[in-house]
């Protein structure tokens, strides 16, 4: 009996199973069946759509209606230089502006109406110069002088001010020309000063004159020099600043003169004469670099090879180090030392390079 009950309730229970397990194949068939359905409904609709499409005409397209043709005029921006403007050569047209600021009064460029009434006071250009000065920006600074200039002539202190302006970027002879106008403007106002603050201004003019001569490095422009020197001593006879820039310009004069002699040996091939002459030239004034670059090409000659290294790279680092003393209350004369930018320095500085590098 036992048997028999366990038989009938393992029968149950496969039935049972059985019965679970063929309900679920019949959902899971059904749920096929119904997605395939649904797949193939949607492909009989796209098939309709593009029937219909295919029967339907394409709408015209949207094409926009052409446009009236017109005239487009238009002006370049004003420019002095006939070149087009670029980057690589703005400096050195602000630098040629700068310096020939004065003769370009004439020019449409320069010359037209501003409607601001600041721009047309001398005082406030003045001024606006001033601080250019005072940053160190001195071709803005000589735009603005020669502005007030323009205004107003008889402006003794603008002609000043951009003398000092041409002396730091190495214009020596448009210095010498607004000094010398500036003394004229205070020589025919004189009356009109006091006669302490009119002896400052002619002194301070004489000496950046002298300071200028000495710039341009010869022995004319070295003359010119000490009588402008001498000419503020008689006015300023107290002040030790002017006579120790006499005693100066009169070591570099003697310099310049040995140099000259050492100049005239060498050329003769009398490489032990020119050597002694260049040494005491160098004595006198260390500051004349030529002295050193001839002194290096009579070692070179004499194969005294590290005396002209020594020679040439002294040349060198003063000429990269060199600075103007133009901003000192009293100019020290730099006659010695080439301006920058000029073809003598350039030439100066290759051939040292080249004197060097064999060595």
């Amino acid at each position: 009996r036992i048997d028999d009950q366990k038989s009938k309730e393992k029968e149950l229970v496969e039935n049972d199973l059985f019965q679970s397990i063929s309900s679920l194949n019949h959902d899971a068939n059904f749920h096929k069946t119904e997605q395939d359905l649904s797949k193939s409904q949607l492909i009989l609709n796209c098939q309709r759509n593009t029937q219909l499409k295919a029967i339907q005409p394409d709408p015209e397209p949207n094409i926009p209606i052409v446009r009236s043709a017109s005239v487009f005029k238009f002006a370049h921006t004003p420019r002095f230089f006939k070149t087009p403007r670029r980057e690589s050569t703005q400096l050195r047209e602000e630098a040629y502006i700068a310096k020939n600021r004065p003769f370009l009064k004439a020019n449409k460029y320069f010359n037209t109406d501003t409607s601001n009434l600041e721009e047309t006071d001398p005082v406030w250009l003045k001024d606006k110069g001033d601080k250019f000065y005072g940053v160190g920006d001195y071709l803005a600074a000589i735009n603005a002088y020669s502005l007030v200039i323009e205004k107003d002539e008889t402006f003794f202190k603008a002609f000043m001010n951009r003398s000092l302006c041409y002396l730091i970027i190495e214009e020596p002879h448009l210095c010498i020309c607004d000094c010398s106008k500036a003394l004229n403007i205070i020589n025919m106002n004189a009356c009109d000063m006091v006669k302490e603050k009119l002896d400052n201004l002619r002194a301070k003019l004489l000496v950046r004159m002298s300071s200028a001569y000495c710039k341009i490095g010869n022995i004319l422009s070295i003359n010119l020099a000490l009588s402008k020197l001498q000419e503020a001593s008689i006015i300023k006879p107290s002040c030790k600043l002017i006579q120790s820039d006499m005693i100066r310009i009169e070591r570099f004069k003697k310099g310049l003169l040995l140099k000259m002699q050492g100049d005239l040996a060498f050329g003769s091939n009398k490489l032990d004469m020119s050597l002694d002459i260049y040494n005491q030239a160098i004595f006198e004034d260390s500051s004349i670099m030529q002295a050193y670059a001839n002194r290096s090409a009579v070692h070179f000659y004499k194969s005294m090879y590290d005396d002209c290294i020594v020679d040439c790279s002294f040349v060198l680092e003063s000429l990269r180090h060199s600075c103007s003393s133009s901003t000192m209350p009293h100019l020290a004369p730099i006659g010695g030392i080439p301006p920058k930018g000029s073809q003598a320095r350039e030439r100066m500085v290759k051939i040292c390079l080249s004197r060097r590098a064999p060595n």
